[in-house]
C-alpha cells in the first residue's frame, strides 16, 4: 500500500506588538530571533520602548498594541510650530510649564492607558500625562524650555497614538450651558434637601407637637428655601416657555412652568395664611428632578453628538509650497492658485487641480464609494478626499469655505428644521394638552366652586 505524505501543518506567528498575522518572512528583530512583527511600524515602537525599559506594556494585555500604519511623519506637524494654533491648542502655557488636552481614537484598553501616563520615560520634556479613558482623551503637562507641542505630538504618532487635530478642535472652550445646569442643579439639590428635613414634622404623626409650635415657623423658613430655586434653578423651563409665546408657539416647558408657578403660589398662599406649610417640598423636588432629567440628556447628547461643520474633518493645517521651499499655513488662509502638498493618509482640503504624482483618492467619505479613484496630472480633485497613494502636489482652485464637501455638510438634508424629531412632535402635542388641561381645570372650578361647602369637612375651613 503507497504511502501518502502528510498534509503540511501551517504555522501561524504572530507579532509582538499588535498579535497580527505575520507575512512568510516576519521581520525579526537583531540578536532576538525569537521577536517577530509583522511590519517595520510595529518593530520600530518596540524598539522604542525596549529603549525606555516599558516593555511592561506588552505585558498588561493579550494584544495591546495596534498596527502600525505606514505614515510619513517629516513635516507633518510643522503647524504645531505655529503661534496661532499654540495659542488655541494649548489650555495653560507659561515659561515653566505648558498643557494641552487632545482626543486619543486609538485608545482601547489598559495597556493604552498604562503607556500614555508613561510618556514621561519617553520625553524628558514631558512633565505628566493624565488619560481619561471614557472620552478618550490625554492631558499632557510638558516643560516648554525642554520639548514642544510638535515634539510630543510626534512622539504620539510614532507610537501608534497620533491625537485626533481638526478645525473643530481649535478654541474648544467648556460650554457655558453646562455650567449653568450645574449651578442650577446644585441650588435645586440644596434647597431640597433642606425644605424635605423641615417637611418631616409633616408626614410623622408622633411630631404633632412639633408641628403646631414651630408650623408656621418652618413654613416660613421652607418659603425662603425655595425662592432661590425658583429664581435661578427654574429659570431655563420660563425662558423657553416665554419665547414660545413670544413666537405664538407652546412647547413642552410651557405646562412645566405653569404648573411649577401654581405650585409655588399655592404653597405661598397657603403660608400667609397661616392654612399650613404649603407644597415646597413637593416644589423643590419636581424642578431637582427634573434638571436631573435634564443633566443626563445634555450628558447623552454630549456622548452621542456628531458636529455636522466641516471643520470636525479638515485637517488644521497643510503644507503650502512656496518659493522658499515648504511651509505650514492655516487651512482657512488657502487661496486659490496656491500649490499644496498632501501625503499619504492626508484629507484634500479643497478643490485643486492634481499637478504632480499619481492620485489615489478615496472619497468614501463623500461619495460613499470605498474603492479608491486614480487621478492623473490634470484632473480635478474635490475636497473631503483622502490621498492614499504618494505624497502629491496640488493647485487650489476654490477655497475651502467654497469647496465641495462645504456644500455637501451645507445640504438641506442635514439641517435639523428638515427632519421630524421627537422634541417637535411632543411639543405639537402638547399645545392641545395644555388647553384640554386647562379647560378641565377651568371647567371644575365653575362647577364646583358654588357647592364648596358640600365638599368640606366640619373641621375644615373653607
Amino acid at each position: 500500500m503507497p504511502l501518502t505524505a502528510a498534509p503540511e501543518t501551517l504555522t501561524r506567528v504572530a507579532c509582538i506588538h499588535c498579535g497580527g498575522d505575520c507575512p512568510d518572512e516576519p521581520i525579526a528583530l537583531p540578536g532576538h530571533p525569537e521577536l517577530h512583527f509583522c511590519c517595520a511600524g510595529c518593530k520600530a515602537v518596540y524598539e522604542l520602548l525596549a529603549a525606555s525599559n516599558l516593555c511592561g506594556y506588552y505585558r498588561l494585555d493579550e494584544q495591546p498594541g495596534q498596527r502600525v500604519k505606514a505614515v510619513e511623519l517629516p513635516g507633518r506637524f510643522d503647524y504645531l510650530d505655529l503661534e496661532s494654533v499654540q495659542s488655541q491648542l494649548l489650555a495653560f502655557r507659561s515659561p515653566t510649564l505648558a498643557r494641552f488636552t487632545l482626543t486619543i481614537p486609538q485608545m482601547h484598553c489598559a495597556s493604552c492607558i498604562w503607556l500614555l501616563e508613561n510618556l514621561f520615560k519617553l520625553n524628558a520634556g514631558i512633565r505628566e500625562s493624565r488619560v481619561n479613558f471614557l472620552r478618550k482623551e490625554l492631558t499632557v503637562s510638558y516643560q516648554p524650555a525642554d520639548t514642544s507641542l510638535k515634539d510630543v505630538v510626534t512622539l504620539l504618532a510614532a507610537i501608534n497614538y497620533e491625537p485626533q487635530i481638526t478645525l473643530a478642535e481649535l478654541g474648544a472652550q467648556p460650554h457655558a450651558a453646562s455650567r449653568t445646569l450645574y449651578y442650577q442643579l446644585g441650588v435645586a439639590a440644596f434647597g431640597f434637601g433642606n425644605v424635605m428635613l423641615l417637611a418631616f414634622p409633616d408626614y410623622f404623626s408622633f411630631t404633632e407637637g412639633l408641628q403646631a409650635t414651630f408650623g408656621q415657623f418652618f413654613g416660613g423658613l421652607s418659603l425662603l428655601l425655595a425662592l432661590p430655586v425658583l429664581l435661578v434653578s427654574t429659570r431655563s423651563f420660563y425662558q423657553s416657555a416665554w419665547q414660545g409665546l413670544r413666537q405664538r408657539y407652546i412647547n413642552l416647558d410651557f405646562p412645566i412652568s405653569l404648573g411649577l408657578t401654581a405650585l409655588f403660589a399655592t404653597s405661598v398662599f397657603d403660608v400667609l395664611t397661616q392654612r399650613g406649610p404649603g407644597y415646597f417640598d413637593s416644589f423643590t423636588g419636581l424642578v431637582f428632578f427634573m434638571l436631573i432629567g435634564k443633566w443626563v440628556q445634555q450628558h447623552s447628547y454630549n456622548a452621542l453628538r456628531f458636529d455636522r461643520d466641516f471643520t470636525s474633518y479638515f485637517p488644521v493645517a497643510v503644507t503650502l509650497l512656496t518659493k522658499s521651499g515648504e511651509q505650514s499655513v492655516s487651512v482657512k488662509e488657502l487661496l486659490a492658485g496656491q500649490r499644496i502638498r498632501v501625503r499619504h493618509q492626508e484629507i484634500i482640503p479643497a478643490d485643486a487641480v492634481l499637478r504632480r504624482g499619481a492620485g489615489l483618492i478615496d472619497y468614501s467619505f463623500v461619495s460613499g464609494e470605498s474603492v479608491p479613484v486614480t487621478k492623473a496630472v490634470g484632473d480635478v480633485v474635490y475636497a473631503g478626499g483622502r490621498q492614499v497613494g504618494e505624497a502629491v502636489e496640488l493647485e487650489v482652485v476654490r477655497e475651502v469655505s467654497q469647496g465641495y464637501l462645504t456644500q455637501l455638510w451645507n445640504n438641506p438634508a442635514f439641517e435639523k428644521e428638515a427632519r421630524p424629531t421627537l422634541e417637535t412632535y411632543a411639543n405639537h402635542v402638547g399645545r392641545y394638552f395644555v388647553a384640554l388641561t386647562l379647560t378641565l381645570a377651568v371647567g371644575s372650578v365653575l362647577y364646583w366652586y358654588p357647592h364648596r361647602k358640600w365638599l368640606c369637612a366640619p373641621s375644615l375651613r373653607c
